[in-house]
């Protein structure tokens, strides 16, 4: 990030998705379940000490943020037959992205995507951005 004040800045990231189970019955078989069960959303602080602020530059610390579901949920939640079947091995798809800073309380940017399965490294465009600082 360029064009930083001093202070500390807080970065945010948060996934949202949602997971698709199969049905499970009581005597072990499966079948595709029927519903999405939406997961998260998981955020992940983290906070860059305004002393690593060099020249109204500083680094922004990577890391995955990981999404993760419930191994099994109620046959109803899944979209099963009946109330006798379980849901289980959810397939995860991220639909939400989010990347915000703030220095002092104030925005200095939000960059949001969506999608039916967002995987792999995202980059923003300057469209699904808003702020005043640069990246």
């Amino acid at each position: 990030m360029a064009g930083l004040g001093g202070g500390d800045i807080v970065t945010s990231t948060t996934l949202s998705g949602s997971a698709v189970y199969q049905c499970q019955n009581q005597g072990g078989n499966v079948a595709p379940g029927q519903n999405k069960v939406l997961v998260g959303p998981v955020t992940d602080p983290n906070t860059i000490p305004a002393g690593e602020i060099k020249n109204g530059r500083a680094k922004v610390p990577g890391g995955p943020v990981t999404l993760t579901a419930p191994s099994t949920v109620s046959g109803a939640q899944a979209g099963c037959p009946n109330p006798n079947w379980t849901g289980v091995n959810p397939q995860l798809s991220i639909t939400s992205i989010e990347f915000s800073a703030t220095q002092g309380g104030v925005l200095l940017f939000d960059c949001k995507r969506t999608g039916t399965n967002l995987t792999g490294t995202i980059s923003f465009t300057d469209a699904e951005c808003s702020g005043v600082a640069r990246f």
